[in-house]
């Protein structure tokens, strides 16, 4: 398959997972919610991928997922915010842990990611929208959606 093919499917993908994404984010309160927790999901476990990985993993799979959001993206702007938020990842991630110890980096990265799933499933989605997240049906979930959740949030 050559490149323009595939482009075209993770494209076709990319919509497919916005329909399903937007029907269990209906209000707006949880899309900004969820628009603003995401990303900060994302830098927790990039974080801990910082630590635990040799460093050019992580710094090569935040590349990628920030050129793929670009490429795929409905709206270009939304793409290349999500290349700068990926870039920005890289940049400080790495500047974390050079300042924290392996310990209190993934004490931060905890942190910050049980404080954004906290707040996204149970105010989200289960004060405010009385439903389940996307990823309780994670049969339904694509591999796209679950690394391009920024952009999937960022694009609804």
């Amino acid at each position: 398959m050559n490149r323009l093919g595939l482009m075209s499917r993770l494209r076709r993908q990319h919509e497919s997972d916005l329909i399903f994404y937007r029907s269990a984010h209906q209000m707006w309160r949880n899309r900004v919610l969820h628009w603003i927790l995401i990303p900060v999901e994302c830098w927790s476990l990039f974080l801990v991928a910082y630590v635990l990985l040799p460093p050019w993993l992580p710094f090569l799979v935040a590349t990628l997922l920030g050129f793929i959001a670009w490429w795929i993206a409905e709206n270009p702007t939304v793409g290349c915010a999500c290349l700068v938020f990926h870039l920005f990842v890289i940049g400080s991630c790495t500047v974390t842990i050079q300042n924290l110890t392996t310990w209190e980096a993934l004490t931060v990265a905890s942190i910050g990611w049980i404080f954004a799933w906290a707040l996204q499933v149970g105010v989200g989605h289960w004060l405010w929208e009385k439903n389940d997240p996307n990823v309780a049906h994670i049969a339904s979930v694509s591999w796209l959606a679950m690394c391009q959740s920024v952009l999937i949030a960022w694009s609804s």
